[in-house]
Parts: structure tokens; C-alpha cells; sequence
């Protein structure tokens, strides 16, 4: 079901048709799979099949049930700006640092920025530098800088340069 979901959705193998895809992620979303409610909760999200914040709020932590990491993710940029609910920046931070736990790389990339505005350089650091790990180009980038300036870290300017030229 999810496949079939995905194939309407990208057009894969059959002619792009997000109405198609929606019902094909219905069907999933309700035998509990977690991708399946994710994805169906972006087509709302973004708008694919009429953008509804709310219900992709609720289809968001239906995922989030489940544990799926990207659902945490976006939960909190829902809190944090408002969106099909009450802006609520407690509520968006402990939706991050769930997805962070979870291992999503923009999670952890985001904590690094919000303790790194917070002055946790250390902590700042070892965010980026999980995300940096995860393969994230940005974090990579944010994580030489922090070696180039030694923000949270030793300053190693070589270190810097090599992480850069990774890229």
C-alpha cells in the first residue's frame, strides 16, 4: 500500500496523481505504519491534496507514535511557528529533542543552533557534530567552523579545512 502510495505520489510507473497517492497512504496510515501516516501528513502539510495544518498535526503524531523521528521533527516546527496550533516553543523544543534522540539529523542540526544561540558553545558543538556525522553537508560546514573559531572545541584550523574539503 505504501508503495503503490509512493509510485502515485513520484509518478513511478503511472501518472503523478496525489489524490491517488493520498488514498493509497490512507490505507497504510491506517494499518499503523509509520512512513505511510508521515507521508500522508506532508501532503497536507504542504498542500499537495489541500494544505491543512491540522490534520497534518494529527497525522504527524500518529507517526510520532511510532516513533518515527521525521514526525518529531515537523511536530516542532508546527509548535514553533504556530501552524494548526498555538505557537509553543516548549512544546517545540521537547518535539526536537525527541527527534534528535531518534537520530534525525535535522533535529540535531536545529539543537546545535538553538544552544549555540542559547551560548552552550559545547553543547552547540555536539550537536553538530552528531548531524555532521549523520552525513549533513550543513552540519559538516557548521562543525568547521566551530573547529576554525574553536567554538565548543580546541581550535584546530587544520581539522577546519580538512572537514570543509570532505565536502
Amino acid at each position: 500500500q505504501l508503495n503503490v502510495g509512493k509510485c502515485y505520489y513520484n509518478g513511478t510507473g503511472v501518472e503523478r496523481d496525489y489524490k491517488h497517492a493520498q488514498r493509497w497512504y490512507e490505507k497504510a496510515a491506517m494499518n499503523d505504519q509509520p512512513e505511510a501516516q508521515f507521508l500522508l501528513a506532508k501532503m497536507y502539510y504542504d498542500g499537495f491534496i489541500g494544505q491543512d495544518y491540522a490534520k497534518a498535526m494529527s497525522w504527524f503524531k500518529r507517526s510520532a507514535k511510532n516513533d518515527y523521528a521525521a514526525a518529531y521533527y515537523m511536530i516542532s516546527h508546527l509548535y514553533q511557528y504556530g501552524l494548526g496550533v498555538k505557537a509553543n516553543s516548549d512544546a517545540a523544543l521537547n518535539n526536537l529533542k525527541e527527534a534528535a534522540d531518534l537520530g534525525d539529523e535535522l533535529a540535531l542540526y536545529d539543537l546545535g543552533d538553538y544552544y549555540s544561540a542559547q551560548g552552550d558553545k559545547q553543547k552547540a558543538f555536539e550537536y553538530y557534530e552528531e548531524a555532521s556525522n549523520k552525513g549533513l553537508p550543513s552540519a559538516t560546514i557548521k562543525l568547521a567552523q566551530c573547529y576554525y573559531t574553536g567554538i565548543g572545541i580546541e581550535q584546530d584550523r587544520d581539522y577546519s579545512y580538512d572537514l570543509a574539503y570532505k565536502l
